[in-house]
């Protein structure tokens, strides 16, 4: 967190590919998805093999069930795509930014970031 909307950082705003795991640039809105089947219809009309992929559905607000997905995802071995859907709420924890659509795409000011930590610290442990 302490790295958000800072150059070069995985939490630069929209995802990177600098970013690990990160394979197409896409928003936070779902792009994602349109890109992965634009790019298995592609393969298909170059006949390609259809491979298959994995899908997880999570409460994208739970970080225990967040990392529980990705252990799970991270000892397949099948070489497959993987696709999480996590259902979200706006700005989850932060008592002046849940569910205010306002919020999309704005960075807070120092004392608002330093409030968000404190209301994330006191809502999650992350030891």
């Amino acid at each position: 967190m302490h790295t958000l909307r800072k150059e070069g950082s995985p939490l630069q705003g929209h995802p990177n590919m600098k970013c690990p795991g990160i394979d197409i640039p896409t928003g936070s809105l779902g792009q994602g998805l349109a890109c992965a089947v634009g790019m298995a219809i592609a393969l298909k009309m170059d006949k390609f093999e259809a491979f298959g992929f994995d899908v997880y559905n999570i409460d994208g607000n739970d970080m225990a069930q967040i990392v529980r997905t990705l252990d799970t995802i991270r000892m397949r071995h099948d070489h497959k795509p993987k696709c999480i859907f996590a259902q979200t709420t706006k700005g989850k924890g932060v008592s002046y930014m849940e569910n205010i659509a306002a919020w999309h795409g704005v960075a807070p000011n120092k004392e608002q970031y330093e409030q968000a930590i404190k209301d994330i610290d006191s809502d999650y442990s992350f030891n």
